[in-house]
């Protein structure tokens, strides 16, 4: 069975939380960048919100529009995606007190996250 060290742990969770900001601050500043250059873009004035049909399609196109709202969207998730990084690493630590604590913050995130949304 694979075992980790808690600093391995850590260094995940840390990666996670750097990168992900990281990445997620460079998807919204290409986005306000692009809607400096080219002006407001019908997409932006048509519906507000994210059209989940249309995000693909639109980001691979490098809308203004979808590329801050995937660096939104990436920046929400971060803290969600180290949580689960947390809920693993104890998992394999064997460190079961603290894997039922973060398991039951992730679900508690996850609720919320449900609840807003509907």
């Amino acid at each position: 069975m694979l075992k980790v060290s808690e600093e391995q742990g850590q260094r995940a969770i840390a990666f996670i939380l750097r990168y992900g900001s990281k990445v997620s601050t460079v998807l919204m500043g290409v986005g306000v960048c692009l809607l400096a250059v080219k002006g407001l873009e019908p997409s932006l004035t048509a519906q507000p919100g994210v059209r989940p049909g249309r995000f693909l399609p639109e980001f691979l196109r490098f809308d203004a529009a979808a590329l801050t709202q995937a660096g939104i969207f990436l920046l929400l998730l971060t803290p969600v995606f180290a949580v689960v990084a947390a809920v693993v690493s104890f998992a394999l630590e064997r460190d079961y007190k603290y894997f039922l604590i973060s398991l039951g913050v992730l679900t508690v995130v996850l609720l919320s996250i449900g609840f807003a949304i509907g």
